[in-house]
C-alpha cells in the first residue's frame, strides 16, 4: 500500500535474478476465480448507490423490500435523520464493511476445521444465492446478506491458496499477487461496464443478473479444477513447529495491515460519493453522455495495464538488483494515491459554479490504479510469507478486515459529502493517503527489523 537503489532484502520481496519459472500449477484457475467474483461484486458496486438513492430508497418502493423499512428506521436512529443520499451512502459503507469482516470469521474456520479449498467452495454456493437475490427488490437485503457471508469464506482462502502455491522462500508471490491483482482488474472493468449496459438497455433486474451469471461460473471454474489446486496449509501445519521470531512478525504484519485502513477508506469512495458526484456535479458529455458505470469502469480497465506494467516493472529491477524494499513500495503507492485525489480536488476547486471537466477523472482512476499493485500485492506476499502457517488464513481475513474498517470510514465520511464543497471533501482524502505516507516513514525502521529476509 511502498525506494532505494539497493536490492530488496525483505522476504516476500524480492525476486530472483534470472526469469521467472513457470507459474505453478492451479495459479491460472484462482486467478480466473477471483477475476469472476470481481465482476460480480464491481458490477454489484458499481450500480448499488445508484440503484439505492434512485430507486430502492424512495419513500413508496421502502414497502417492497424485506426489511428495509426497519432497517431504515434503525440507522435514523443511529445517526440521526438521514437523506436518501446519505442513507445509500451508509448502506454502501455497511455493505462493503461486512464484505471485509466476514473473511476473518472464513480464515479462522479454514484454518481450524475445513481448510482453505472446502471454505472457498462453501462461500462461492452462499454468493451465488446473494446475487441471484439482488434480481427481486423483495429479497435485495438478503442478497446483500448473502453476498456478505459468501465472501468471509471465499476472499481471503483465495488470497492464501496462490500463496500456498509456492515454497517458503515465497521470491515469486509478489509478481503471483500483481498477476492475480491484474484479473481483479478485469473482472473489476468488465462488471461496471456489462452491468451499466444492461441496466441502460432493460432496467435494474437485468444489470443485476449479470453478477449472478459470474458467480455461477465462478463456481462451476473452481469445482471443475478441485484436484489442481493446491493443498490446505491446515493440514501441513499440524506436523510443523511454529517458525522462530513469528510473534515479532506478527506485530509488524498487524500495523502494516492497520495501515490499510487508510488505503480502503479512501479508495472505496470511487464506489460511493464518486458516482454520485459524477452524476451530478461532472460534465460527462462525449458526444454522449457517459453512462457513470462506465466512467466508473475506468478502475478496472487502468488497473489491467498497472498491475502488468508493474509486473514487469520488478522483474526487471530484480535482474538489476535494484528493486525497492516493501515498505518503500507502500510508501510509493500511498504517495500515488494521495496525488490521485488531489487530481479530484483540483477538478472541484476549478470548476467554480458549473461541472467539473471529466479530465480530472482520468488523472484520478490513472493514480489509484498505479498505486494498487504497491499496496495490495505487496501486503498480500508479506502477509503469505511472514505469517505463521497455523494462523495464515485468519491473518489475511484480519488483512480483509482493515476493508471492513476503511468502508465504515467510506460509509462516514460520504455523509459530509452534502455539507462541505466538494474540493474540501476531496482534499480530506488525499490527506488521509499522506498520513499513511508519514506513519511508513516513522516505523520504517521498527518494521523492517521485525520482517527480515
Amino acid at each position: 500500500m511502498v525506494n532505494g537503489a539497493t536490492r530488496a532484502t525483505s522476504a516476500g520481496d524480492a525476486f530472483p535474478h534470472s526469469e521467472a519459472p513457470p507459474a505453478p500449477r492451479g495459479l491460472a484457475i484462482l486467478a480466473a476465480t477471483e477475476a469472476l467474483n470481481a465482476f460480480a461484486l464491481y458490477g454489484t458496486l458499481s450500480l448499488l448507490v445508484l440503484y439505492l438513492s434512485g430507486e430502492l430508497l424512495r419513500s413508496e418502493r421502502l414497502g417492497a423490500v424485506a426489511g428495509l423499512g426497519g432497517f431504515a428506521a434503525l440507522l435514523d436512529t443511529l445517526f440521526g435523520k438521514l437523506t436518501t443520499i446519505g442513507l445509500a451512502s451508509q448502506l454502501f459503507g455497511l455493505f462493503a464493511g461486512f464484505i471485509c469482516f466476514t473473511p476473518l470469521l472464513g480464515g479462522a474456520i479454514a484454518d481450524r476445521l475445513t481448510g482453505q479449498r472446502a471454505a472457498v467452495g462453501i462461500g462461492l454456493v452462499l454468493m451465488l444465492a446473494g446475487y441471484a437475490a439482488l434480481t427481486w427488490p423483495r429479497s435485495f437485503l438478503a442478497g446483500l446478506l448473502l453476498i456478505g457471508l459468501g465472501s468471509g469464506f471465499a476472499t481471503g482462502n483465495l488470497k492464501v491458496q496462490i500463496g500456498n502455491l509456492y515454497d517458503d522462500t515465497g521470491e515469486e508471490r509478489p509478481r503471483a499477487f500483481a498477476l492475480d491483482l491484474a484479473g481483479i482488474n478485469f473482472g473489476a472493468f468488465a462488471g461496471p461496464l456489462v452491468c451499466g449496459s444492461l441496466v441502460a438497455a432493460s432496467g435494474w433486474s437485468a444489470g443485476f443478473a449479470a453478477p449472478a451469471a459470474a458467480a455461477a461460473a465462478a463456481l462451476a471454474l473452481y469445482g471443475s479444477a478441485w484436484q489442481r489446486l493446491p493443498p490446505d496449509v491446515r493440514a501441513a501445519a499440524e506436523a510443523e513447529p511454529e517458525e522462530p521470531g513469528a510473534p515479532g512478525a506478527v506485530t509488524a504484519l498487524i500495523g502494516i495491515i492497520a495501515l490499510n485502513i487508510l488505503y480502503f477508506g479512501t479508495y472505496n469512495q470511487t464506489f460511493n460519493i464518486l458516482a454520485i458526484w459524477a452524476r451530478d456535479a461532472v460534465d460527462r458529455d462525449v458526444g454522449f453522455e457517459l453512462p457513470v458505470p462506465w466512467l466508473l469502469g475506468l478502475d478496472g480497465l487502468f488497473g489491467i495495464a498497472a498491475a502488468l506494467g508493474v509486473y514487469w516493472l520488478w522483474k526487471r529491477q530484480a535482474r538489476l538488483e535494484t528493486e525497492p524494499h516493501a515498505l518503500r513500495k507502500l510508501v510509493i503507492g500511498f504517495t500515488l494515491l494521495a496525488l490521485a485525489f488531489l487530481s479530484l480536488t483540483l477538478g472541484a476547486a476549478t470548476a467554480g459554479a458549473g461541472k467539473a471537466s471529466l479530465f480530472w477523472c482520468v488523472p484520478y482512476f490513472l493514480l489509484v490504479a498505479a498505486a494498487a499493485p504497491f499496496i495490495f500485492s505487496t501486503t498480500l506476499a508479506l502477509i503469505s510469507r511472514h505469517a505463521p502457517a497455523r494462523s495464515r488464513s485468519l491473518i489475511m481475513g484480519s488483512y480483509v478486515l482493515s476493508a471492513f474498517a476503511g468502508n465504515l470510514i467510506v460509509g462516514w465520511t460520504g455523509g459530509f459529502y452534502e455539507t462541505m464543497p466538494a474540493h474540501f471533501f476531496w482534499s480530506l482524502h488525499a490527506g488521509f493517503a499522506a498520513l499513511a505516507v508519514l506513519l511508513l516513514l516513522l516505523f520504517r525502521r521498527s518494521v523492517s527489523a521485525r520482517l527480515p529476509a
